[in-house]
């Protein structure tokens, strides 16, 4: 079965810190407010292993995301794998990528865990929750060997639509609640 396996990650900046994120907001009209880079290998493994062992351990489908989901089958919706333990450590290890990449500060908000997107899924276009997504990232853990490549699609603040194919442990920085995104194919 063809399947893509993602991590989530949000993260929240500060009251103290808005002004210079305002700041970093307007030299951000000027470029794309996206990029690719490479996760560490360690945390990357470490997500690898809890995918597998969290599959092997029938894991259920995630809630509430039908969503931003085509009514499709219930074999199409992702499942969904989560630890928290990892998610924390994957906050506190992918932090400072997410601070360097944003230029400001930043308070870790979310870690989602691991979905499991199989043959026929999909992600409507959407942009996410202004109050705990400003600064996100999807890292690509794995994809099954016969899976064809699944661009994710984004729309950067010129209003060019770009389709990014990420490969295990690519790692997508962007400014989710106001960069439109998904899966739609």
């Amino acid at each position: 079965m063809k399947q893509h396996f993602l991590y989530s990650s949000h993260y929240w900046f500060s009251q103290y810190f808005q002004y210079n994120f305002y700041c970093t907001y307007l030299f951000s009209l000027y470029n794309n407010r996206w990029g690719v880079t490479r996760a560490p290998d360690t945390i990357v493994d470490e997500l690898k292993t809890m995918l597998y062992l969290g599959l092997m351990n029938n894991p259920g489908q995630e809630a509430d995301f039908e969503e931003v989901t085509e009514k499709q089958t219930k074999a199409a919706l992702p499942l969904f794998v989560r630890d928290p333990r990892i998610n924390r450590k994957a906050l506190r290890t992918l932090k400072s990528m997410h601070e360097e990449w944003a230029g400001v500060p930043l308070v870790e908000e979310t870690a989602y865990g691991l979905r499991v997107y199989r043959n026929h899924s999909n992600l409507l276009m959407h942009v996410d929750r202004h109050d705990t997504h400003v600064i996100s990232s999807i890292l690509h853990v794995d994809h099954s060997s016969d899976a064809e490549p699944w661009p994710l699609v984004i729309e950067d603040f010129q209003g060019n639509t770009n389709e990014v194919v990420l490969e295990s442990g690519d790692m997508l920085f962007y400014e989710s609640s106001k960069c439109l995104h998904g899966r739609p194919r």
